[in-house]
């Protein structure tokens, strides 16, 4: 028997470990993790230009348009909008 014959002999044993769950909730956890340290420093940055420059009161406009009807904010990007009255 050949080394190559044998080393696919001794891989043919072992069974895959990989724990697809475990591994999906820790990316979830880590995307929440990363969420929130983002969220604690952005606050403390100087103030920058706008990411999406000139569309910001479109932007605001659709930010107050699904906070009044009640959907989702999660993921939309509203930096540089200005929300006071």
């Amino acid at each position: 028997m050949n080394y190559a014959s044998k080393v696919c002999q001794k891989s043919s044993y072992r069974k895959s470990t990989i724990d697809i769950e475990k591994i999906e909730k820790q990316l979830a956890e880590a995307e929440i993790k990363l969420k929130e340290t983002y969220a604690m420093g952005a606050h403390l940055m100087p103030t920058c230009r706008s990411p999406h420059p000139e569309q910001e009161a479109q932007i605001k406009a659709d930010f107050l348009q699904k906070w009044h009807t009640g959907q989702t904010l999660i993921d939309g990007d509203y930096a540089c909008i200005d929300l006071k009255r």
